[in-house]
């Protein structure tokens, strides 16, 4: 079986070489899915383990109001608590029965909350940490961080399950006031890269097709 992974460099570079049209183009560089991004660790609260997600947009880790988990990840069901640990382990069950396709085309958004928290790096925020199946084992690391002010699918999730939503990029540069750290809104995208980086929370890296990790660099 041809790994598109191992070839997704060449991919890419050669695409400048075919006369095909622009849009033709994107959409096949898009379906390669080489990305660049970041594994930010988020510690769980009260233990000594920690969530790692893979995200493109670190610049955006103070708007992360909430974490959610594939309800195959190896902590899902431990991050019950006595009190959600029915639910949560229904909701386990219920999803194993579902393949991933189903899953990805379902408009309404399910979740269950595990009644635990995980602790945000860069503010030190307590964040609920949720099971869903909109998000996949094996896709990433099987947990993500989420931005609903900026992600469409975190959003319709927030707004479902009432959870707080905080603007964190704005036009400009504009001085956020609502955070004592010395960040700002709206600058380029690398140096936000750089701004959170100083502060020791993720470990940039460079991931293709199917999110195997490529390389891992430090800035």
């Amino acid at each position: 079986m041809l790994k598109i992974t191992a070839y997704a460099d060449r991919l890419l570079n050669d695409l400048d070489k075919l006369d095909w049209p622009e849009k033709v183009k994107k959409m096949q560089s898009e379906w390669i899915g080489k990305s660049y991004g970041a594994e930010v660790d988020f510690g769980v609260e009260g233990r000594d383990e920690k969530i790692t997600v893979y995200t493109t947009r670190p610049d955006t880790l103070h708007g992360a109001t909430f974490m959610v988990l594939a309800p195959e990840h190896a902590m899902a069901k431990s991050l019950a608590t006595d009190e959600t640990r029915e639910a949560v382990e229904k909701y386990i069950f219920d999803s194993s029965m579902r393949s991933n396709v189903d899953r990805m085309q379902d408009k309404e958004k399910t979740g269950v909350f595990t009644g635990s928290y995980a602790i945000n790096p860069l503010n030190g925020a307590k964040v609920p940490i949720w099971l869903s199946d909109y998000v996949l084992a094996d896709y990433g690391t099987g947990a993500i961080m989420c931005v609903p002010a900026h992600d469409d699918r975190d959003f319709e999730f927030a707004k479902k399950f009432n959870i707080p939503i905080i603007q964190v990029i704005a036009k400009g540069w504009q001085r956020d006031r609502e955070h004592d750290r010395g960040l700002y809104r709206g600058f380029r995208y690398h140096d936000q890269l750089r701004r959170v980086e100083w502060h020791g929370v993720f470990r940039t890296e460079k991931r293709s097709a199917g999110n195997d990790r490529e390389e891992r660099y430090r800035s």
